[in-house]
């Protein structure tokens, strides 16, 4: 006699169980085997930076790979046209989302080829027949550039503005005849996240993208204790060193807490500072996954934050409502 039961794969560990009864000399024999089962689901979503996919311009789209809980899943998988023209392999990166750059056009897929969706297909959006797209590049440590294309020869008036917490950081008005590059300075800004939001004539926001400026002038703590371990009451002496992004020693007031272990601080549960609050936007540190935010955003390589930084800040705007 063999039962088989399938608990509900949305449980958090799904698994198949396999019950053998055997009848020897009407003595029972009755073994149970768990066999883990893997959950197949994945969410996987394209992301074109700014928000809009445009047919036509050369962009780069981030992309996800989620499983049920929305935990990052590393894939593989082949960009295709729609003819089955291979055209660019794509890769998850170190913490999940990945990134590749193609010129969009009707009918693009992506062959899943390594992950838990190999074998499946995954259809580009369709929405890039026309319209304009954002994006930003870094130039060096105190500049970036700002491009702003159209696959139209229509001219528009548009204008650009930079925030950061709800600050103007720069902004201005300009007429677009397929592409406008801007530079922007970051001498006189401030370290942080800064909002692009690129608005049309009437001032109805178009494309988004969340890019960190300054990165490198952040501080960097560097703490050695004489031993891991301590009884109660028991001295100890630290060495404490500040430097700035760049590793130079800075001077300054600093605060420190010391809280005893006990007390159910787990240095693996991240906690906002100061320096997260006011730099950081918003909503996007709810979006980051827990071990990007264990590291420290200021950890990251500068690649490494700009892609997380298109894909978990990412956002579009429609004002179609047919």
């Amino acid at each position: 006699i063999i039962r088989v039961a399938i608990p509900d794969t949305l449980s958090n560990q799904p698994r198949l169980v396999v019950i053998t009864q055997k009848h020897l000399r009407q003595e029972s024999i009755t073994k149970e085997f768990n066999i883990p089962l893997q959950d197949s689901y994945i969410d996987l979503r394209f992301l074109p930076e700014g928000g809009n996919l445009v047919a036509g311009i050369e962009q780069r789209i981030g992309f996800n790979a989620t499983n049920r809980k929305g935990e990052t899943l590393n894939i593989e998988g082949v960009l295709k046209s729609a003819t089955g023209k291979v055209l660019d392999t794509i890769r998850s990166s170190k913490y999940g989302p990945g990134i590749f750059v193609c010129i969009p056009e009707e009918g693009m897929y992506v062959d899943i080829i390594k992950g838990l969706a190999d074998n499946k297909r995954w259809p580009l959006p369709t929405d890039c027949s026309s319209g304009l797209c954002l994006s930003v590049r870094p130039i060096n440590s105190s500049s970036f550039a700002v491009e702003v294309q159209s696959n139209s020869n229509k001219s528009e008036d548009l204008f650009i503005a930079g925030t950061m917490d709800a600050t103007l950081l720069f902004s201005q008005n300009f007429t677009l005849t397929k592409k406008k590059r801007f530079v922007v300075k970051t001498d006189e800004l401030p370290s942080g996240v800064a909002q692009l939001t690129l608005f049309s004539k009437d001032m109805k926001p178009i494309a988004e993208r969340l890019f960190c400026i300054n990165s490198d002038k952040h501080l960097r703590y560097n703490i050695i204790m004489d031993s891991s371990t301590y009884k109660p009451g028991q001295e100890t002496k630290l060495s404490i060193s500040v430097s700035d992004g760049l590793g130079n020693p800075v001077e300054g007031i600093f605060s420190m807490a010391i809280v005893d272990s006990i007390s159910g601080i787990n240095p693996e549960i991240f906690t906002p500072g100061i320096e997260y609050t006011l730099n950081y936007h918003p909503y996007l540190l709810r979006n980051l996954p827990p071990k990007v935010l264990i590291r420290g955003i200021e950890n990251l390589t500068d690649s490494e934050r700009d892609l997380l930084f298109l894909v978990y800040g990412w956002k579009k705007y429609t004002w179609d409502f047919n």
